[in-house]
């Protein structure tokens, strides 16, 4: 009695040291054992890999995970058979399955694949996984952890681990720098070349006969939006094409732009045509009457000036007077008409895009801004998410009525 008394304020200590030893080992136990030594590029045998790459990853132990993925004894109750699948940052990769595996060298095989035609339950996980690890690419090569695990549980059963067990980082191929430098370059020069020709050509600049002086016509606000999503869609398409090797890439949002674009620069090149037809038409009716005037003057002229003049001489040249004033008129309605018919001289390009005979105008600036709007977002969700954003209709619809309000005030809107 006496030494239970003396031994039991150490009840306590003992008692938390044994719950201690209890739970490290349950912890220990509950921990997995299993780690991923070794992962290469299968054709290659390097240390990185992208999207269409085959990697061989090296399991220790091998053998215990395969049996869990198909439920070899000892297996719990309910056990379902499940594929072996690739986790990247955590990520899991549900069409990334593995396609062979090796128990003489603890090896599996894996194909980087962005969806899966026999597996095509998988491909939208598969997609929103593989568009968070490649999309926003700033580096040809991005680190990330590499897991293996089930399924169905959603966190790998074992991770990449180098020679001292600590996590390593696997390399992502996120843009492959032959094929960025060949597209970048090959846009490069297109870009290039298509400055050139807009400063040297008429390739975005309003149609119709030359400015006086042989000056420069003036920039096309039409023809330079259709340029503008032009660009945009091709050098969006190429970003994600080298990225995720997809093709299939254009929605139809980017063909309503592409579309609305097209339709601006066709409806006011309509317009811009039917005016200068309008005035040629008048030009000729004018020029055949200033024809008639200049013989019915010149012939009132001779009869006036006669040595002996006619008996109706007030007559005549009250009747030359009233010629002379009307051939003034049909001159100055002719180079009016000639001015109006050609191109309006360029005065820089942004006064071209926004200005009309009046000065700026609010129907140019809100088809401007509204087209650097959309091209804005629209950039952002291609760097973002590797995909070409889908705008809603009525979006879609204001952009429409913004072009047309444009094409609508082209009318009655001066060309000279």
């Amino acid at each position: 009695m006496r030494m239970l008394r003396t031994c039991k304020p150490c009840f306590p200590p003992i008692a938390v040291l044994l719950f201690a030893v209890v739970l490290s080992t349950t912890g220990s136990a509950a921990q997995t054992p299993w780690k991923i030594t070794r992962v290469v590029e299968a054709t290659k045998v390097g240390p990185e890999a992208g999207l269409g790459d085959e990697i061989v990853v090296t399991v220790q132990p091998f053998q215990p995970i395969l049996d869990k993925a198909n439920c070899v004894q000892p297996a719990s109750q309910g056990c379902i058979k499940q594929d072996i699948i690739l986790f990247l940052d955590g990520r899991p990769l549900t069409c990334v399955n593995a396609e062979r595996s090796n128990p003489n060298d603890s090896t599996m095989r894996f194909r980087l694949r962005r969806t899966d035609e026999l597996k095509p339950t998988c491909n939208t996980d598969n997609k929103n996984s593989w568009d968070a690890l490649l999309g926003s690419p700033d580096a040809f090569i991005r680190p990330v952890s590499l897991g293996i695990g089930l399924e169905k549980n959603g966190f790998p059963d074992a991770v990449l681990r180098d020679d001292k067990d600590r996590e390593a980082k696997f390399d992502l191929v996120v843009i492959r720098r032959a094929w960025f430098w060949v597209c970048a370059g090959a846009l490069i020069v297109i870009v290039v070349l298509f400055i050139w020709l807009a400063r040297e050509s008429n390739i975005i600049r309003d149609p119709g006969p030359p400015p006086p002086g042989n000056a420069a016509r003036a920039y096309s606000l039409a023809r330079t939006q259709m340029a503008f999503w032009f660009f945009l869609v091709i050098s969006s398409f190429l970003l994600i094409w080298i990225v995720t090797g997809q093709l299939d890439t254009i929605t139809d949002s980017a063909l309503a732009l592409i579309g609305i674009g097209s339709g601006t620069a066709l409806g006011a090149a309509v317009v811009d045509a039917s005016k200068r037809q309008s005035a040629a038409t008048q030009l000729q009716s004018l020029q055949a009457e200033q024809g008639t005037l200049n013989a019915r003057v010149n012939t009132l002229q001779t009869l006036t000036t006669a040595a002996s003049p006619p008996a109706n001489l007030t007559a005549l040249q009250q009747e030359l007077h009233e010629k002379q004033q009307r051939l003034n008129d049909v001159n100055n309605s002719i180079n009016s008409l000639i001015a109006a018919s050609s191109a309006v001289p360029s005065t820089g390009l942004m006064n071209d895009l926004l200005k009309d005979s009046s000065g700026i105008s609010f129907h140019r600036f809100q088809m401007f801004v509204w087209t650097l709007v959309l091209g804005i977002i629209f950039c952002i969700s291609v760097y973002t998410h590797l995909a070409m954003p889908i705008f809603s209709g009525t979006l879609l619809g204001l952009m429409g009525i913004s072009s047309g309000t444009y094409i609508g005030f082209k009318f009655p809107e001066q060309q000279s």
